[in-house]
């Protein structure tokens, strides 16, 4: 049975794209842009803060996508 971070995860990647490769794609581009930043900024656990950057907005994910406008 799925965890809700499954669940949160799943509507994250749908929100991304209705093709689950395309959103995997997305979601890679996406992580790798957010561990660019991070490190460009001088942060030392870059894939951390990534990690639990993408977890908070999978959490909201269902409340924002209706009203959400752009990429």
């Amino acid at each position: 049975m799925p965890n809700s971070w499954d669940k949160n995860f799943e509507s994250l990647l749908v929100w991304l794209d209705a093709d689950r490769d395309k959103a995997g794609a997305k979601y890679e581009e996406i992580r790798e842009n957010l561990i660019n930043l991070f490190s460009w900024r001088g942060f030392n656990n870059a894939e951390e803060l990534t990690d639990e950057t993408i977890s908070r907005v999978a959490v909201k994910v269902l409340e924002v996508v209706s009203d959400f406008e752009g990429d």
